[in-house]
């Protein structure tokens, strides 16, 4: 770099990291609409395999509400086992359509409104450590296609993601936040979008409270005005809590409470050993070599930056230990969404200190950058997965319209219950009630829980090869230390599918000389 850039060259590199996002954004674009320009994406329904299973447990909810069916996944138990401000979105769009095109055609947009904000927001934070515009470019675009890769999957942190970048943002404008209490009123919505959006952000809340409340210079915020107008901008939290208890006798989503049935609070290892698979590795490594850098350049820092970069970095880390603690079920890909933020934070870090910012910002350096980006983006399409579940949900649907019941089902329910007429109790208790959650609480016997409910279909899912008798445990998805609900069906299935390394069985369970234990 040697004494800089002169100013024709200066104004040539901000014109192009201006024209950049455009080809950024384009590239975004044309991956998203992709899958629009095969009929066999929706002809052969191939769109169910372009969203999560997950995904459909909060279509099937908010098509229910919206037909007037209230808030339930089956039509018998009422269930909160969902993210609500995700599910006021899709309840939107059920409102209006449950066209398969335009739910994935909103999917799409949403997901690019999504990738265009969190860039605006990373490259507003990265402009701030005075590197180079090419690099905060650079910056900006590698953590909208990383974030990207989650949004691919239709879940709900296609919202958390942008917006906790958006809080970083407004805390960052302190001088702002003292001018009246409207603003800090507005902070107090974001709060609380960003809390309904993924309620363990309550986690990253903390965090940030304990920070400024430690910092002398910020808190000269907790003034009694400015108070007033954050926790009136809280109320939506306090609302939905007070809603959840009242309508469903639960503070928290069922969801989130069927994960949280372990016999004890020594941490699991699943998610450290998750963490330490790709590309969370790497984005590991990225971090933890950024704390070097944030010892080094802590004393310059201002108590804000200080406060957010602290809390940020801490968050992933805090997150999975207490998820370890309450929880030993597998992990899915969206759990990893802290681990955004806290990369962005981590570049930042690098910028801001001196030798790794040189290193960063030397034109090759920063080109490959660029074109890695690009080519990332290029490679990482928005791909069918889980299309063995979405085969077997469609035979499971083909059986059901001439065998009407009631079924049940755990694992890979979601597809299944948004497909089929009947209802479908979801066994692993996500998208059930308390009593339910009392039910695996008690390791009752799985063919008591089913008799209760009624259930005339059992739809199992075999992992090993089927040999005459399936011993179910439900959830399956728990690890050793939760509780189970486990039964043995020894008759012969009424249908089978074998898709990849899964077998699907429907079981009947009417039959008089049904063996059900």
């Amino acid at each position: 770099m040697g004494g800089g850039p002169d100013q024709e060259s200066q104004t040539r590199e901000a014109r192009l990291a201006h024209l950049l996002p455009l080809g950024l954004f384009l590239l975004i674009a044309f991956q998203l609409a992709l899958p629009f320009f095969s009929r066999r994406t929706f002809s052969q329904s191939l769109w169910l395999t372009l969203l999560q299973d997950d995904f459909f447990y909060y279509l099937k909810v908010a098509q229910n509400i919206a037909g007037g069916h209230g808030s339930t996944f089956n039509g018998i138990v009422p269930t909160n086992g969902y993210q609500p401000l995700f599910t006021l979105v899709i309840l939107a769009l059920s409102a209006v359509t449950e066209s398969p095109r335009l739910i994935l055609g909103f999917m799409a947009a949403l997901s690019f409104a999504a990738s265009v904000l969190t860039f605006f927001l990373a490259r507003r934070l990265a402009r701030t450590t005075g590197v180079r515009p090419l690099l905060v470019f650079a910056i900006a675009a590698w953590i909208t296609a990383v974030s990207l890769a989650l949004f691919f999957y239709g879940m709900e942190v296609t919202l958390t993601v942008p917006i906790v970048l958006g809080v970083l943002c407004m805390l960052r404008s302190v001088a702002w936040l003292e001018r009246s209490p409207l603003h800090t009123f507005a902070l107090g919505l974001l709060l609380s979008a960003m809390v309904l959006s993924r309620i363990d952000t309550l986690i990253f809340g903390g965090l940030l409270l304990a920070g400024i409340l430690l910092t002398p210079d910020l808190r000269r915020l907790v003034r009694p005005r400015l108070v007033l107008g954050a926790a009136l901008g809280l109320l939506p939290v306090l609302a939905y809590f007070l809603f959840n208890h009242h309508v469903f006798g639960t503070w928290l989503p069922v969801s989130g409470m069927a994960k949280e049935l372990k016999h004890t609070h020594i941490p699991s290892s699943r998610p450290w050993r998750a963490l330490a698979r790709s590309p969370s590795l790497w984005y590991n490594l990225i971090i933890f070599a950024s704390f070097g850098a944030f010892f080094r350049v802590f004393r310059r820092l201002g108590p804000v930056d200080r406060v957010l970069f602290t809390a940020t970095l801490l968050f992933p880390y805090a997150y999975y230990l207490i998820l370890s603690s309450v929880s030993d079920w597998s992990l899915w890909p969206w759990y990893w969404y802290p681990l955004r933020p806290a990369l962005l934070v981590g570049l930042m870090l690098w910028c801001l200190f001196p030798p790794s910012a040189r290193l960063l910002q030397i034109t090759p350096v920063t080109a490959i950058l660029i074109a890695g980006v690009f080519g990332y983006l290029g490679l990482h399409r928005w791909t069918r997965q889980q299309r063995g579940d979405a085969d077997a949900a469609r035979m499971i649907a083909r059986f059901a319209a001439t065998h009407p019941g009631t079924y049940a089902m755990g694992d890979r329910a979601g597809r299944v219950g948004y497909l089929l007429s009947s209802p479908v109790i979801q066994t692993e208790g996500l998208m059930m009630d308390r009593p339910y959650l009392d039910f695996v609480a008690h390791e009752t016997p799985l063919g008591e829980v089913l008799a209760h409910y009624g259930v005339r279909y059992y739809i199992a899912t075999a992992y090993v090869p089927y040999t005459g008798c399936f011993e179910a445990s439900e959830p399956a998805m728990a690890g050793p230390a939760s509780a189970h609900m486990h039964g043995e069906f020894c008759q012969k299935p009424l249908a089978t599918s074998m898709d990849g390394g899964e077998e699907t069985l429907i079981f009947d369970l009417q039959p008089k000389d049904n063996t059900v234990r």
